[in-house]
C-alpha cells in the first residue's frame, strides 16, 4: 500500500524520488487516513529498510532515515523550507544529509579541530544546527545563479567550524562588552558572519589554538572589542581624574588647614629674632673663651716642634741643635720616594750634619721607587744622586733596611701598582758598628710588614720603638722629619711621620719619650694647620676640658614644639618646611602652585635659607641659630639649577692639550691649547650634573687651622662677612662660606678658622642666562 501510493504520487507530481519527497508524500498520505508515519512504517531508523522498503538509494534512504528520526523537528522544518524555496539539486545533497550534519550530537571538532570538539557539536538546544541552517541559505542566496551548486559534505564540515566558533567567540564578547552595546554590535558581527568574512580567522583559530581561544584573533571581533575597550578606559580614565580631583581637593583642604595651625602656633612659640641673636652671640663667645687654641700651643711647644726652612734657612738647622742638646737619641728621616727637586739634597746636607754629631744619632733615608709617573732612569738616577751625596759627606750608608708593605685585596684597585717592598739607606756619621743603633731592630735588614693602604687614606703608621738593651728609661728620643715628602698636592695627610708620632704622643706617655721636630717648606704650612686640628679634636673630647656646650635655660632653644602636625623644628631649633607635602601633588597642578607659595613666604618669614643645608655631625650644638640670606637680600647661587648650556663644537685633535674620556654617569671633558674647558656627553645614556668641583687634584678640602681670636671683632656673628657667599667646595659639595663656618661652629666649636687659598669662580658661557 505504501510503496504504491509513493509511486503513484511521484508519477502525479513527476518529482524525481528524494529524501524530502519521502517525507512529504508520507505526511501527505498520513493527511489522507493511512495512518501516522510510524504506523506507516516502523523500522525509520533502519536505513536498508528504508531502502528496500520505498524503493529509493541508499544515500536518499540514509538522509530520510536521519531527517525522520534523528534531526529535530524544528530543525526538519527549516530544511524543508529551505529546499522548497532552492530545490535540493542545487542547494544540498543526501550525502550532507545522511553524514548526519543536522543530526542532534554531530560534531565538526575532527583532527586539528578536535580540542574544539564541545563548541563545535550540535546541542540539544539546536543553536548550533540553526545558525548552521541559515548560514547555508545564506551562502547560496548570495552566489550568482550560473555558479550555484549543491554543498557538499567537505565544504560544509568547514562552514559548521565557522558557524561553533562564532557562536562561541559571541559568547566571549557578550561577557567583556557592555549589556547596553551587546545587542547592536552582535547585529553587525552577525552581518558580516552571514557573509562569509569570518569564515577565515574563525577556521584558522580553530586548528590553531585551543579552548578557550582568543577573541582577538578574529579581526572582526577585535575591530569592536579594542572600540568599546578604549572608550570604557577612557571613560574609566576620566572618573579616576574626577575622583583624583575631589581627593587632590579633599587632601590639600587638610593640609592647608593643618600648615595654617602650624604657622600660628610657630608665630607665638618661637623666640624673636633678638633673643636668636643674643643666644648666637654668646654661643660664639663661649666658644672662643674655652682656651682650646691655647692648649693647642702650649701642647705643640712642648711635644712637637716646626720650623720652616725658607724662612729661617740656616738658622732652622741651629734652633734643631739647640732643642737636642739635652735629648740623646735623635732619629732624622728623609722620605724621598717621590723626588722633590733641590729639596731632598739640601735635606741630605742636613742630615749629614746631625748624623755626624753623636753616635746616637741615625738617618733613615727612603730611596725613591718607580711610580707611574716617572721612569726606571729617573728613579736610578735620583738614587746615585743621593748615595754620591752621602759619600761625599763621607757617611756611612752600608747598612740597607728593607721595609715590607701587605695589601689589602679588598681595598685595592685596579691601578694601584706600587710596589710592596722599597729600600731604605741608614745613615751614621761613622760606621755603622759602632753606632748606638746597631742592636736595633730596624739594622736587621728587614722592616715590616707595614700596611699599604690606598692613597686616599694614607694616615701614616706608628711601628713599636723598642729600646735598645743599653737605653736608660729616661733616655729621650728625638725624631727629625726632614722636609715630609708629599703627593702633588702637599696635602698634610701625607706627612705620615708627623701624623705618626703626634698621635702617639696623644695616646699617652712613650718610652722612652718622644719628641717630634718638623723642617717643612714653606709651602707645607697647611701640615702645621692639620696637626693642629687634630690636636685640638683631643682636647675637646677629654673630661678635663671645658663643656662643649654653654649651659643655658633650656627654655629659648627649643628643639620641639607640642601640637605642630607637618612642620618641626631642627636640632638647631630652626623651623623647617614639610617638602612632603608638595609631591602629593603634580608639578603643573594649581594646589602645588598654591603650596609652593605658601613654602617661599614660610622661609621670608623664619629666615630659613632655600636651599638644602650643610650636614651637621652629629654631637651636642654648640652654637644656635644659622646662615640668615635675608640680610643682604642675596641669596647663594642654586647649584641645583637647570642651566641649558650652549652647544659649540668641541677643538681640533691638534688643539687638545688634554683630554678625559667620559663613561656612564660622567662627563668628558677637553681642554685645549688656550685653556678652554669643553664638557660634553660621548655616551648614548642622558646625562645629569649637578654643581661640583670639576679640577680637584685632591686639593678640594679645607683645611682648618686656628688662629688667634680678631680682637677688634667683640661682638655679632662671626661668620658675617663681606664674600659669605662664595661658593667653596667641601669633600666635593659646593655651599657658601657662611654655611660651611657654621657648620664648623655648630658641630665643632671652631669659633675662628682660616680657609687658604681656596677660591671657586663661577664660569659659563655669555650665551647663558
Amino acid at each position: 500500500m505504501a510503496n504504491r501510493g509513493i509511486t503513484m504520487a511521484a508519477s502525479a507530481t513527476r518529482r524525481a524520488p528524494n529524501a524530502f519527497n519521502l517525507i512529504r508524500q508520507v505526511e501527505v498520505l498520513q493527511r489522507a487516513g493511512h495512518g501516522s508515519v510510524t504506523q506507516q512504517f516502523k523500522d525509520w531508523e533502519n536505513v536498508s529498510a528504508v531502502s528496500r522498503a520505498f524503493n529509493i538509494g541508499r544515500s536518499e534512504a540514509a538522509a530520510a532515515s536521519n531527517l525522520q528520526s534523528r534531526v529535530d523537528p524544528s530543525v526538519t522544518t527549516s530544511l524543508k523550507a529551505a529546499v522548497a524555496m532552492r530545490g535540493l539539486r542545487s542547494f544540498i545533497t543526501h550525502d550532507l544529509i545522511a553524514k548526519g550534519t543536522f543530526n542532534d550530537g554531530f560534531t565538526s571538532g575532527q583532527g586539528a579541530t578536535e580540542p574544539w570538539t564541545q563548541e563545535l557539536t550540535n546541542g540539544l538546544d539546536h543553536r548550533l544546527v540553526e545558525l548552521f541552517v541559515r548560514r547555508i541559505c545564506a551562502d547560496w542566496d548570495r552566489t550568482p545563479k550560473n555558479m550555484q551548486k549543491a554543498l557538499g559534505y567537505k565544504e560544509a564540515l568547514t562552514v559548521h567550524i565557522a558557524c561553533g566558533m562564532y557562536q562561541h567567540y559571541l559568547e566571549c564578547l557578550r561577557k567583556r562588552c557592555p549589556a547596553t552595546e551587546y545587542p547592536a554590535i552582535a547585529s553587525k558581527l552577525e552581518t558580516m558572519f552571514m557573509s562569509g568574512l569570518m569564515d577565515p580567522d574563525l577556521v584558522s583559530s580553530a586548528e590553531n589554538n585551543v579552548p578557550p581561544g582568543d577573541v582577538c584573533s578574529v579581526s572582526q571581533f577585535r575591530i569592536h572589542i579594542n572600540m568599546f575597550e578604549a572608550r570604557m578606559a577612557s571613560e574609566a580614565e576620566e572618573r579616576s581624574r574626577e575622583a583624583a580631583a575631589k581627593v587632590d581637593a579633599a587632601t590639600f583642604e587638610q593640609i592647608d588647614a593643618q600648615l595654617t595651625a602650624d604657622l600660628e602656633l610657630l608665630r607665638a612659640k618661637m623666640p624673636k629674632p633678638v633673643s636668636q641673636a643674643v643666644a648666637t652671640a654668646q654661643d660664639m663667645k663661649y666658644c672662643k673663651d674655652r682656651t682650646g687654641e691655647q692648649w693647642v700651643k702650649g701642647w705643640m711647644e712642648e711635644n712637637c716642634n716646626i720650623a720652616f726652612i725658607d724662612d729661617k734657612g740656616p738658622v732652622a738647622l741651629s734652633d734643631f741643635t739647640k732643642f737636642i742638646s739635652n735629648r740623646r737619641y735623635v732619629i732624622c728621616v728623609i722620605d724621598a720616594t717621590l723626588w722633590s727637586g733641590d729639596t731632598i739634597p739640601e735635606a741630605l746636607n742636613k742630615l749629614g750634619t746631625l748624623v755626624s754629631m753623636s753616635s746616637c744619632h741615625l738617618g733613615v733615608v727612603q730611596l725613591p721607587v718607580l711610580h707611574a709617573s716617572t721612569s726606571l732612569g729617573a728613579t736610578l738616577k735620583h738614587t746615585r744622586r743621593i748615595q754620591d751625596i752621602l759619600l761625599q759627606a763621607d757617611l756611612d750608608f752600608s747598612t740597607s733596611l728593607t721595609m715590607t708593605y701587605t695589601r689589602d685585596n679588598a681595598l685595592r684597585s685596579n691601578s694601584d701598582k706600587r710596589p710592596v717592598t722599597q729600600s731604605c739607606a741608614l745613615v751614621t756619621g761613622g760606621k755603622a758598628s759602632t753606632s748606638k743603633w746597631a742592636e736595633s731592630e730596624c739594622f736587621q735588614g728587614i722592616f715590616g710588614p707595614l700596611p699599604l693602604i690606598p692613597v686616599s687614606e694614607m694616615q701614616g703608621y706608628d711601628p713599636d720603638n723598642k729600646p735598645a738593651p743599653a737605653q736608660r728609661e729616661n733616655d729621650e728620643v728625638v725624631w727629625l722629619d726632614l722636609v715630609p715628602n708629599q703627593f702633588m698636592s702637599g696635602r698634610a695627610r701625607y706627612a705620615e711621620y708627623g701624623r705618626a708620632c703626634v698621635r702617639r704622643l696623644l695616646e699617652g706617655e712613650t718610652r722612652p719619650k718622644l719628641s717630634y721636630y718638623g723642617m717643612f717648606r714653606k709651602d707645607q704650612k697647611q701640615v702645621v694647620a692639620n696637626i693642629e686640628g687634630e690636636i685640638f679634636e683631643h682636647w675637646d673630647g677629654l673630661p678635663t676640658s671645658p663643656p662643649k656646650t654653654r649651659p643655658r635655660d633650656p627654655a629659648p632653644h627649643l628643639t620641639a614644639i607640642a601640637g605642630l602636625s607637618l612642620m618641626s623644628l631642627d636640632s638647631v631649633g630652626q623651623p623647617g618646611w614639610p617638602d612632603h607635602v608638595l609631591n602629593k601633588f603634580k608639578a603643573d597642578s594649581e594646589h602645588r602652585r598654591k603650596l609652593e607659595k605658601m613654602k617661599a613666604d614660610f622661609l621670608q618669614e623664619f629666615k630659613v635659607p632655600a636651599q638644602a643645608k650643610a650636614s651637621v655631625s652629629r654631637g651636642p650644638v654648640r652654637v644656635t641659630g644659622a646662615p640668615d640670606f635675608t640680610v643682604d637680600s642675596a641669596e647663594p647661587l642654586d647649584v641645583n639649577r637647570v642651566v641649558d648650556l650652549e652647544k659649540v663644537a668641541p677643538p681640533d685633535s691638534e688643539k687638545r692639550l688634554a683630554t678625559i674620556t667620559g663613561r656612564s654617569g660622567k662627563a668628558s671633558i677637553v681642554v685645549d691649547t688656550e685653556m678652554n674647558i669643553f664638557i660634553g656627553n660621548e655616551v648614548s645614556d642622558s646625562l645629569e650634573l649637578c654643581g661640583a668641583e670639576l679640577f680637584g687634584f685632591n686639593t678640594g678640602n679645607f683645611e682648618v687651622k686656628l688662629v688667634d681670636s680678631d680682637k677688634r671683632h667683640t661682638s655679632g656673628i662671626a661668620w658675617r662677612f663681606v664674600s659669605d657667599l662664595e661658593l667653596v667646595a667641601e669633600n666635593k659639595v659646593l655651599m657658601p662660606i657662611c654655611s660651611y663656618l657654621h657648620r664648623l661652629a655648630s658641630s665643632k666649636g671652631l669659633a675662628d678658622v682660616t680657609i687658604p687659598e681656596h677660591v671657586i669662580t663661577p664660569k659659563m658661557h655669555a650665551a647663558v642666562s
